[in-house]
């Protein structure tokens, strides 16, 4: 376990917390986060807490009480503020019935509103392929069972089964209500696999793959309302 990450992240938080009553007031401000510090185009080592701005501006024309420091002490430990230019983020709704269905886009257990469709994988017990998605979109956070069909699109967005029956929940890992939980994950068969392609909705972003980016990525989804950045 990355100690120093779990630390860093922690302190990012707190960070946060003590700017952003300042900060939120800024029309330019459009969030913040845990990441690593941008410099070029690359992530560098370091982390920091991120504020993402829509356009970036000299100094000399933003108020003093609305600059940013360039770091925050946390009791003795610093952590990095970096700034990010990103535009305004906006939402899109993929929600409607697609076949083949991408990922990014409206999906869940008939019993819940709707989910996300994560990605594609291969089952390493047997070679199937799979739709991964989180346990409270396909496997009803735990209440579903093995051999539930998964609809595209979700119940809320119009789906239902059998005329929206894509996958057929494979297995899942049990969400501990009163516990820790590090994963919340779910795996179903695709019943065709015509009915499903390895691409993201509109291609917005790579497809996940064992050298996929993880650390600095910029947008984030769920429940088929996924964040972007144009």
């Amino acid at each position: 376990m990355d100690y120093d990450f779990i630390k860093s992240r922690h302190l990012a938080r707190i960070a946060k917390q003590q700017i952003w009553d300042r900060i939120a007031r800024d029309p330019n401000i459009a969030g913040a986060g845990f990441g690593r510090r941008v410099v070029g185009r690359s992530a560098a080592e370091g982390p920091a807490l991120v504020i993402y701005v829509l356009k970036k501006l000299s100094l000399a024309v933003i108020p003093p009480s609305l600059q940013l420091p360039r770091k925050i002490y946390i009791g003795n430990d610093p952590i990095e503020v970096d700034v990010v230019e990103t535009g305004p983020f906006f939402t899109q709704e993929f929600t409607a019935r697609e076949r083949p269905a991408p990922s990014g886009i409206s999906i869940g257990h008939p019993n819940i509103t709707a989910g996300t469709l994560g990605c594609l994988v291969t089952d390493n017990t047997d070679g199937s392929l799979c739709i991964l998605s989180n346990n409270h979109v396909l496997a009803d956070a735990n209440a579903a069972s093995i051999g539930d069909a998964s609809i595209q699109q979700g119940s809320a967005d119009g789906g239902s089964s059998p005329a929206e029956d894509i996958a057929t929940l494979k297995r899942f890992i049990t969400i501990d209500c009163a516990g820790t939980n590090r994963v919340d994950a779910a795996i179903a068969q695709v019943n065709k696999p015509s009915d499903v392609i390895a691409q993201f909705k509109d291609n917005l972003m790579p497809y996940p793959s064992a050298e996929h980016p993880a650390i600095g990525l910029l947008f984030a989804g769920g429940g088929g309302r996924t964040l972007l950045n144009p």
